[in-house]
C-alpha cells in the first residue's frame, strides 16, 4: 500500500500553497483534487500524474463523500504516493477528518498537510485582521450552510454578546439571514459588516457596511461564490490597513511561464488588485544545445531568465555540467537574466543596462572581437531579429533556439481590471491572438520597455513606457502614472 497524503491547497492564491504541499505534488503519483481556485496547482504534476476531479459545487457532487474515500483507498493499493488535494486547511470544514478516519479504518498509511484556511487568508488579503489589541481578543469561524444547505444550530445569542470577529465561511446565500439573526440575538446594528468574495484569486472584491444594511447592500451589488461574511469592529480598521499608492486599481497581468509572477506580487505590495491571465507557457528544448557548438563558442550570451534554464537543460542533456563553459565568457540582458546564472553558480562577465536588446549589441561589440564566435541561447522563432543582425557584422554568431513560447489555449479572464501591464512584446501579440484588441480598449496601458511599446503601437494602442527597462522600472511608471495620470 502506498501513503495518501491529505494536502490543504490554500485559499486560492498559488503563492500560498505551502512548501510541504508543493513537494508533496511533484511527487505524486495520484492526485484526488477538489474544485480549486488555484488550478496552475496541477502543473506541478509530473508527467504520467493520474490526475482526479471530485469536486464538488453548491447543487453538484462529482463523487459522493463515501465514494471517495472508497478511491482513496483504492489509489493507496494502485500508487506509492496519493496526494488527496483540498481546498484551504482539510480539516477546516474539509472534511479532512472523516477521510482520514475512513483510510485509518482500511489499514492505509495517511498523513494530514495543513493549508492556510480561507478564513484567515481571506480577511487579511483584504486588510481586516481578525484580532487587535483593543479592538477583537479572539474570533470565531463558522460555516454558514449544514448537509442540507440550511444555517447550523449556531450560538448567535453568545455571538451577540462577544466582541471577537465572526467569520461565516460559505455564507454568501446566507447574508441577510445571518445579519438578521445576530441582530435579532441583540448585535449591534452598527456593527461593522463586511462581505468576501473569491478572497486571494482572481476577481478577489469585497463589500462593506453596518449589519443592519450588509444584507440590502449585497442585493444591490451581488458578489459571486464563493464567499464570507465577516462581522467585527476590525472591519473597521480596512480603512487604514488595506492602504498603498495603487488601492484600487486592477491591473491585468499577461504571464508568459508559470504563475504567479514576479510583477504581481511587486503591484499587490502597492495596494492594487492584480488579474493574472497565462497567454504563453515555456518548452524546454535542451536537444537544440550540441557539444560543438560549446567547443566553438569562445562567448556565451542569454536574453532571458528561459533562455538561462534551456542552456543549461541542454548542458544536463549532454551530461556536462559548468565545467564545460570554463574560459568562456557569458553576457546577459540584465540583472533578472544575471540572477539566473547565479542560480547556476555563475556570474556574468557583462551584463547590459538599460536590459535592451540593442544595449547588449552594444556591450558585446565593445567587449568582442572580429576572432570571437557568440553563442545565443534564445527563444525559437525569433528569425534574424536586431541582435543577431549586430553581432552578425561585428563576428561569428551560432543561435540555439533552447526554449519555445507556445500560445496557452484560450480561457476566459476571471476579475474586471481598469490596467494592462505587459513585461515583454510577446505578451502583447500572445493576449491580443487570445483575446482580441477590446481586452486593451479604454484601458490604461503599460510597457515595460520600448520593444513592448512599439509591439503595443502595432495594435494602434499607447502605452505609459517604463524608464528603467526590468520590472522595477515598469511598477515605478505605473506609480509615476497614479500621481500624474497620461491623457
Amino acid at each position: 500500500m502506498g501513503v495518501v497524503y491529505l494536502v490543504g491547497a490554500g485559499p486560492g492564491d498559488e503563492g500560498l500553497f505551502t512548501v510541504r504541499g508543493r513537494a508533496l505534488l511533484e511527487s505524486a503519483d495520484c492526485v484526488v483534487y477538489d474544485r480549486l481556485g488555484a488550478p496552475g496547482l496541477l502543473g506541478l504534476t509530473k508527467p504520467g500524474c493520474e490526475c482526479i476531479d471530485v469536486g464538488k459545487t453548491a447543487r453538484h457532487h462529482t463523487m459522493p463523500q463515501a465514494q471517495i474515500e472508497e478511491l482513496l483507498i483504492q489509489k493507496a493499493a494502485q500508487h506509492a504516493v496519493v496526494v488527496r488535494l483540498k481546498g484551504g486547511d482539510p480539516f477546516v470544514f474539509g472534511r479532512g477528518g472523516e477521510e482520514l478516519a475512513a483510510l485509518r479504518r482500511a489499514g492505509v498509511a495517511a498523513e494530514v498537510v495543513p493549508g492556510v484556511s480561507s478564513a484567515l487568508a481571506g480577511p487579511a488579503s483584504e486588510g481586516i485582521p481578525l484580532t487587535h489589541r483593543g479592538v477583537a481578543a479572539g474570533f470565531r469561524v463558522m460555516t454558514a450552510q449544514d448537509k442540507n444547505g440550511q444555517i447550523p444550530p449556531l450560538d448567535f445569542e453568545g455571538m451577540a454578546r462577544t466582541g471577537e470577529t465572526l467569520v461565516f465561511l460559505m455564507s454568501l446565500s446566507r447574508v441577510g439571514e445571518l445579519a438578521e439573526r445576530l441582530l435579532s440575538a441583540g448585535k449591534c446594528p452598527d456593527t461593522p459588516a463586511a462581505v468576501l468574495s473569491n478572497a486571494t484569486m482572481p476577481g478577489a472584491d469585497v463589500l462593506t457596511a453596518p449589519l443592519n444594511e450588509i444584507g440590502a447592500a449585497l442585493a444591490k451589488r451581488p458578489l459571486p461564490s464563493p464567499g464570507m461574511l465577516v462581522v467585527g469592529d476590525v472591519v473597521a480598521l480596512r480603512d487604514t490597513l488595506c492602504g498603498g499608492k495603487l488601492s484600487g486599481r486592477r491591473f491585468l497581468v499577461p504571464v508568459i511561464g508559470p504563475a504567479p509572477s514576479r510583477l504581481a506580487p511587486m503591484l499587490r505590495a502597492e495596494g492594487a488588485r492584480v488579474v493574472e491571465y497565462p497567454v504563453g507557457r515555456i518548452v524546454l528544448c535542451p536537444k537544440a544545445l550540441t557539444r560543438g557548438m560549446l567547443e566553438r563558442a569562445s562567448a556565451l550570451v542569454f536574453t532571458s531568465r528561459h533562455g538561462a534554464e534551456g542552456f543549461f537543460a541542454g548542458l544536463d542533456a549532454l551530461a556536462l555540467d559548468s565545467r564545460a563553459l570554463a574560459g568562456k565568457r557569458l553576457y546577459t540582458v540584465g540583472e533578472a537574466t544575471a540572477e539566473a546564472l547565479c542560480a547556476h553558480g555563475l556570474r556574468a562577465d557583462g551584463v547590459a543596462n538599460p536590459a535592451t536588446s540593442h544595449a547588449l549589441g552594444e556591450l558585446l561589440c565593445r567587449e568582442l572581437t572580429a576572432q570571437d564566435c557568440v553563442l545565443l541561447a534564445r527563444a525559437a522563432g525569433l528569425g534574424e531579429d536586431a541582435l543577431c543582425q549586430t553581432l552578425s557584422a561585428h563576428c561569428a554568431v551560432m543561435t540555439a533556439e533552447v526554449y519555445e513560447n507556445v500560445p496557452c489555449e484560450d480561457q476566459s479572464v476571471r476579475g474586471e481590471a481598469d490596467s494592462v501591464c505587459f513585461a515583454s512584446a510577446s505578451a502583447v501579440h500572445r493576449t491580443v491572438k487570445a483575446l482580441g484588441t477590446a481586452v486593451l480598449a479604454g484601458r490604461r496601458l503599460y510597457a515595460i520597455g520600448p520593444k513592448t511599446a512599439k509591439a503595443l503601437s502595432e495594435y494602434g494602442f499607447a502605452a505609459v513606457t517604463a524608464k528603467q527597462n526590468d520590472l522595477q522600472g515598469l511598477v515605478c511608471a505605473i506609480l509615476r502614472d497614479q500621481e500624474t495620470p497620461v491623457k
